[in-house]
């Protein structure tokens, strides 16, 4: 019900709608219409794919590369829970991508989000099957990258086949989230920052790192308090994937404890 048609918000309220089983048991009708939602948010990004391939912010305009790369990770990621694609997505989406990588400067970015755009669009990429290494150790030398960026890095050398690089970024990565701009070209804030550092650390399997970010993403969730479409989408996802695969389901929980003297 988000109110604007833009492909960010489209991408926002479908992409959690892949884990809703990792949150809460579904019944049939629901899960039913859970699919509908997202069938339906893949066959409108075709409306936004530009001539180079990238996806716009709105229909008819240029490419919003922050956009490409958050619809490229929705798509694929439902492309991996059997959904289709609309014909020609996803190797327009790709050349562009890999071009960009290339393309990429440093200079392009604001200082306190240093390296998170290209760090994302290396993650994508990895995600379709086609790192770039080069890229990536092209970025992983950039100095002044910011915490984010890093663990994104991380989690794509994770992805890569690369674990020892990953582990090696993440445990120089540090914590500190800085805070936005309005109007941030990639729709950013401190707590969505978080969910991308949560989602990476997921990834690497560092579940005591972890631990302390999922409460703190727990809590802002739980507050009433206005969150942005990306900020609230990046935290269901992230917390998504700390709860991990395993479907919520209405039986009784059982365990064993001891105490010692």
């Amino acid at each position: 019900s988000y109110p604007h048609g833009c492909l960010e918000q489209t991408i926002s309220a479908a992409f959690p709608q892949l884990y809703l089983s990792r949150f809460s048991e579904l019944s049939d009708a629901m899960e039913k219409q859970s699919n509908a939602h997202v069938r339906k948010a893949l066959n409108d990004i075709i409306k936004f794919q530009a001539n180079d391939g990238g996806l716009s912010l709105w229909p008819g305009e240029r490419s919003n590369e922050w956009v490409t790369s958050y619809a490229g990770q929705f798509f694929l990621e439902a492309a991996k829970k059997g959904f289709g694609l609309p014909v020609g997505l996803r190797s327009s989406w790709l050349e562009f991508q890999q071009g960009r990588v290339v393309d990429w400067s440093w200079e392009d970015d604001e200082p306190y989000n240093r390296g998170l755009e290209q760090a994302y669009r290396l993650y994508t990429l990895a995600l379709a099957g086609s790192a770039d290494l080069r890229a990536m150790n092209r970025l992983r030398e950039t100095p002044g990258i910011c915490a984010t960026a890093k663990w994104q890095l991380a989690a794509t050398y994770m992805l890569a086949g690369q674990p020892e690089a990953g582990n090696k970024i993440a445990a120089d990565a540090g914590m500190l989230v800085g805070p936005y701009r309005p109007f941030d070209l990639t729709f950013g804030s401190g707590l969505r920052d978080k969910a991308m550092i949560l989602e990476s650390l997921c990834l690497i399997g560092d579940k005591d790192k972890a631990f302390p970010v999922a409460m703190e993403i727990s809590e802002a969730l739980a507050k009433q308090e206005w969150m942005s479409t990306q900020t609230t989408a990046m935290c269901l996802m992230a917390m998504s994937s700390f709860y991990g695969e395993q479907p919520v389901t209405s039986e009784g929980l059982m365990f064993s404890y001891a105490v010692s003297d």
